[in-house]
């Protein structure tokens, strides 16, 4: 996992080999959400995935969540994204051993 939402942990965002395009997870119904600290965790998941257009407004707020409480300032984001979004119906996840 890439990173999550700083906010509530209310999305995460994934990466891996062959990732072209962005891939945020957000939790179905909004009534799970991952633990804030789990960047870096491998991920389970089931759900669908779809590609999407993100708009520019709802894509700086993702930015701006994704900054809360890690002191660095948002990331400006210049305009509409190319992203899929994977809606989760469960997800497991395993931190990395150190």
């Amino acid at each position: 996992m890439k990173s999550v939402c700083q906010a509530k942990g209310c999305w995460m965002m994934l990466d891996g080999e062959g990732v072209e395009l962005p891939i945020r997870v957000k939790m179905k119904g909004y009534k799970f959400f991952v633990p804030k600290n789990s960047d870096g965790a491998a991920a389970v998941l089931e759900g669908t995935l779809q590609k999407t257009v993100i708009k520019k407004a709802e894509a700086q707020h993702y930015a701006d969540d994704a900054a809360k409480g890690t002191g660095k300032p948002p990331e400006k984001v210049a305009g509409d994204v190319d992203s899929y979004i994977f809606m989760a119906n469960a997800i497991q996840l395993t931190k990395p051993k150190s």
